[in-house]
């Protein structure tokens, strides 16, 4: 740069052109800063148009696997579908006549019987291979099944043996209020406060029919007052009315009856019992006695 320093009319046109001069140096250093003004202002709009290219490149590729993975199911199911419409070839059985089928059938020969399964042999009974049973014990048997034999009806079968007409022994237990009031006014005198639980009967009690009386064809209706003690045990019999047919078997048979003693405050207590025996035989008598209020 030339100084103008010291010019006199004509330094406004050395200023000038000295102006000129530094205006055209500091030219390219501006048209560098707007092209770099310009590149960097540009860099967002060109990475914006890479990553479009790039996305697309994804879903081109992606739409690509799913048409390849749809083309390769429907070729499956096409295949499929055709094996299951092919007709099955025909069997060997089918390709057969029925004639030479029913030829066969009948030239064959009859199948043979098969033989009855063999009956096991009966195994020998060998006499005394066991001991005879000791007395005792049959008595102890006869004696169970004679106390649980049924209480509500009970046949005489030993009379009916010898040609007897058969007797039948009906055993019951009679209320209270059922009874005359002679005959409650004697139990409630023998035991005067009353029992929360009465005497219960347990098992049968057996009867048999006096032999006298299935002869003469008689039947009879007797009341018993049974007294017993708080171990449940018969100490005392009373018969209404006294007979000297059916007395004897009736006391016989409450001599081996058991009973559920009766009950005060959870005490066992003796107490009484009325029990009623009615004796019947087919086309007997009727000669009952009433002991029932």
């Amino acid at each position: 740069m030339r100084s103008v320093t010291g010019c006199r009319g004509d330094c406004w046109v050395s200023e000038a052109l000295v102006a000129f001069e530094e205006s055209h140096a500091a030219a390219p250093l501006r048209a560098r800063a707007a092209v770099f003004i310009s590149a960097v202002g540009a860099l967002p709009r060109i990475h914006k148009l890479f990553r479009y290219h790039q996305v697309r490149r994804a879903d081109e590729r992606r739409l690509m696997l799913f048409v390849g993975i749809s083309v390769m199911l429907h070729a499956l199911a096409m295949a499929w579908v055709a094996t299951a419409a092919r007709p099955a070839p025909p069997s060997a059985a089918a390709s057969v006549p029925i004639a030479v089928i029913l030829q066969a059938a009948l030239s064959a020969p009859p199948k043979p019987e098969s033989a009855p399964p063999a009956q096991p042999e009966p195994v020998a009974q060998i006499a005394g291979a066991l001991p005879a049973p000791h007395p005792s014990i049959e008595q102890d048997k006869a004696a169970v099944l004679e106390r649980h034999a049924p209480k509500s009806k009970q046949e005489s079968s030993a009379e009916g043996a010898i040609g007897l007409p058969m007797g039948n022994v009906i055993v019951g237990v009679m209320p209270d209020a059922t009874l005359s009031p002679d005959l409650r006014a004697h139990a409630r005198a023998a035991f005067p406060t009353p029992a929360q639980r009465e005497p219960r009967l347990r098992g049968a009690v057996v009867v048999s029919y006096p032999q006298r009386a299935l002869q003469a064809r008689m039947n009879k209706r007797m009341l018993a007052l049974v007294f017993v003690d708080a171990a449940g045990r018969v100490t005392e019999t009373e018969l209404h009315p006294s007979d000297p047919w059916f007395g004897p078997v009736i006391d016989d048979a409450l001599k081996t009856a058991r009973f559920t003693p009766a009950e005060r405050d959870g005490n066992r207590v003796p107490y009484w019992i009325a029990m009623s025996f009615e004796f019947t035989v087919a086309g007997g008598s009727d000669a009952r006695e009433t002991v029932a209020r």
